[in-house]
């Protein structure tokens, strides 16, 4: 604990595959270690009170066949990714029913918003980007093209969402009041993958423009 300056060992239970530390609570994902005739060999939910020592089951969430790995939890709903032979998937699962209803998102890769998995999570697959609110539980659809998208960050200013395609770089605007403004940052030859520096005000990229390659900066406005 930073803020006592000491530290406490805390015993996870076997078979636990993935821990999320949050304040004094340890979300955590482990496989059913049931008897064989009750367990279903799916992956566990549980969380674990360090002060108490209290381990909670909350639901059976994955199946045998699936890799999974919790991104965060806040008692009321629980972001995953999950992985099997259909390939990585985004999902949430809201825990306020009985049946806890699972919500995939359209989405294969993501990035939070802030440091710590905070704030809110950028989303993309193939051919659109969208923002998750976990505050709200709203997915707002950014853009949607008809070429495949190779990456997406967060514009650390807040203004815009930047994407890349595999020889383009463009950044979207997150405000929707009016009609949302794209604007083209730069056109390769190909694009290997691009990067923003924490203030904003910079882009870099690899790739070649003509029969030019190599590393390439350019100021953001």
């Amino acid at each position: 604990d930073p803020a006592l300056g000491n530290d406490k060992e805390v015993r996870i239970p076997d078979g636990t595959q993935d821990a999320l530390l949050d304040g004094k609570i340890v979300s955590l994902l482990a496989r059913d270690s049931s008897p064989p005739e009750t367990a279903d060999d799916g992956t566990l939910l549980k969380t674990l009170d360090t002060e108490t020592g209290v381990l909670t089951t909350i639901l059976n969430i994955c199946t045998k066949n699936q890799i999974c790995r919790i991104l965060a939890f806040d008692g009321k709903r629980v972001l995953m990714r999950s992985e099997d032979i259909m390939g990585p998937r985004l999902w949430y699962i809201a825990l306020a029913s009985v049946y806890a209803p699972r919500n995939e998102f359209a989405a294969t890769a993501y990035r939070w918003e802030k440091p710590g998995d905070k704030g809110r999570m950028l989303l993309w697959n193939d051919f659109e980007v969208s923002v998750y609110d976990p505050q709200t539980d709203q997915v707002s659809l950014i853009t949607r093209i008809g070429t495949p998208i190779t990456g997406a960050e967060w514009d650390p200013r807040g203004n815009d969402i930047i994407f890349s395609t595999a020889d383009t770089i463009t950044a979207v605007e997150l405000d929707d009041r009016d009609v949302r403004n794209t604007f083209n940052l730069a056109r390769l030859t190909h694009l290997d993958g691009f990067s923003i520096a924490r203030d904003g005000s910079t882009i870099r990229f690899t790739g070649a423009i003509g029969g030019q390659g190599g590393v390439f900066e350019k100021k953001l406005e």
